[in-house]
């Protein structure tokens, strides 16, 4: 439920959630807001501790001039309350106090954006290496980074990363940040951190962990292993965007203006759909079971073209998850089955699909703890049950917007989309494979049998061969580049 007090200036609103579990006893009920409590230690294996959310929540509330508490009576159930006070603008509109005050919090947020961004503004056009091995992360994050004006380098593992970070000292252009991935196959981010720091050069360089892994116990490793920040995923751009304006020194030819609007809106001409269009499937994929589309969009900051893209990208690599990870339990590789777990449980949060990260956590503990396979199951079936689902969900949609797409004026956007991307590629300019993924059904669609070998000159990012191949295609398919 939720409560709200009207001031002179702001709104006092509290937040009740009731349950109908094991409840407290009041004395319990006193120790619940520490970390790591645990109401009776008999129930820890049974139901879990607290951990560290009831402690953050109380913080959290503090800082927003509100409280928390529980009701509980032992056997019925309990309810956890917390109160926030947001503040009003003073515009004599009476409708501003309505609603919950949801313009007080879209304000705030918009703040929030301002300031994180200004941060920034002495350290723009900084060179950051990513590291990070899932390809679905990877566009989320460079996104992130790219929106501000960062030059973004892709790792793919540890062991990239420490070579890509030695190479760059040899050139005398270090990074002047890593972002560094935890779980990854060959070398994980933890050795990785290590063995860039045996380098004396690498001395002052910032490492900031990324992971979906956030106890203190994790932070604590990856304090201990030599990194200085720490970035929850999925990744929140404000939070990465403070974490960078704190880490990042400032240098001479940092600094350069960060790419307007227009220049973003320019990268996003070869989008999946028309304007219309993608409102339109946007829309329709509000409906999807299990799928949260206005937090999914607040991830990479509102721009559609890349959800569409991300949505696509999940749909395709994590349809089999679970089977792999059942597969790799089959197999006794205990550490694989755990990797596609905490993967699985890191796109998902950055897609918006909340419950499906929630039991694919439950299931990466799971297998953490080696629990019996009867114990994992448990956990592994209703994930399995809800991935199923939501791509379902996904690929329906998503088929629909092609077959949407193809009813609208086809030709006119196939030589766009071959224009762009033509241009692109004489560039060599690695927006060529954004753009690429993006309109991938129209290019199958319209080149026919060319498709193939511009895909393969794509995925292994021969851009030269790649532009022969368009342009071949486009011939024979009488395609005008324009």
């Amino acid at each position: 439920g939720v409560g709200v007090g009207v001031g002179a200036g702001d709104l006092l609103l509290k937040f009740d959630v009731k349950d109908t579990g094991i409840g407290v006893s009041p004395e319990q009920a006193t120790r619940l807001f520490r970390s790591f409590e645990q109401a009776d230690t008999s129930t820890t294996r049974q139901f879990g501790g607290t951990g560290l959310g009831l402690a953050i929540s109380k913080g959290l509330a503090s800082l927003m001039g509100g409280s928390v508490g529980v009701k509980s009576v032992l056997g019925e159930g309990s309810t956890f309350w917390f109160t926030a006070r947001v503040g009003l603008a003073n515009t004599g509109n009476k409708r501003l106090r309505s609603g919950f005050g949801q313009l007080s919090r879209s304000a705030a947020l918009s703040d929030d954006y301002a300031l994180a961004r200004a941060a920034l503004r002495p350290v723009v056009g900084a060179r950051i290496l990513l590291v990070e091995d899932n390809e679905l992360n990877q566009a989320v994050a460079s996104a992130m980074l790219a929106e501000v004006g960062f030059a973004v380098d892709v790792a793919e593992n540890g062991r990239v990363a420490v070579q890509k970070v030695a190479a760059s000292n040899d050139i005398d252009r270090p990074y002047d940040i890593v972002l560094m991935d935890i779980q990854m196959p060959l070398l994980d981010g933890l050795d990785a951190t290590a063995e860039i720091r045996q380098d004396s050069r690498n001395e002052y360089l910032p490492i900031a962990a990324m992971t979906a892994n956030a106890m203190q116990e994790d932070r604590d490793r990856c304090k201990r292993a030599g990194m200085a920040g720490f970035v929850v995923k999925p990744v929140d751009p404000i939070e990465l965007w403070r974490v960078l304006a704190r880490l990042i020194r400032p240098r001479i030819g940092l600094g350069h203006k960060a790419p307007s609007s227009g220049e973003v809106a320019a990268r996003e001409a070869g989008a999946l759909l028309p304007g219309q269009a993608r409102e339109g499937v946007i829309n329709a994929l509000a409906t999807v079971s299990g799928l949260d589309v206005r937090l999914g969009l607040r991830r990479v900051m509102g721009r559609q073209p890349l959800y569409l893209v991300l949505l696509r990208k999940f749909a395709g690599s994590q349809a089999q998850a679970v089977r792999d990870i059942r597969a790799a339990l089959d197999a006794g590789d205990i550490a694989l089955a755990e990797r596609i777990a905490h993967t699985l449980k890191g796109v998902a949060g950055s897609i918006g699909a909340t419950e499906l990260a929630h039991d694919a956590s439950a299931l990466e503990s799971a297998i953490h703890a080696k629990a019996t396979r009867d114990k994992i199951n448990a956990a592994l079936i209703p994930t399995g049950l809800r991935l199923d689902t939501l791509v379902a969900g996904l690929t329906e949609k998503l088929s629909a917007a092609a077959q949407e797409l193809s009813q609208t004026d086809q030709a006119d956007q196939v030589e766009m989309v071959c224009a762009q991307l033509a241009r692109l590629l004489a560039e060599q300019d690695f927006d060529a494979e954004q753009v690429f993924e993006q309109n991938r059904d129209v290019l199958e669609a319209a080149l026919d049998t060319g498709f193939a070998s511009v895909k393969s000159a794509m995925e292994t990012l021969k851009f030269d061969q790649a532009l022969i191949a368009l342009n071949t295609a486009c011939l024979q398919r009488d395609i005008k580049i324009r």
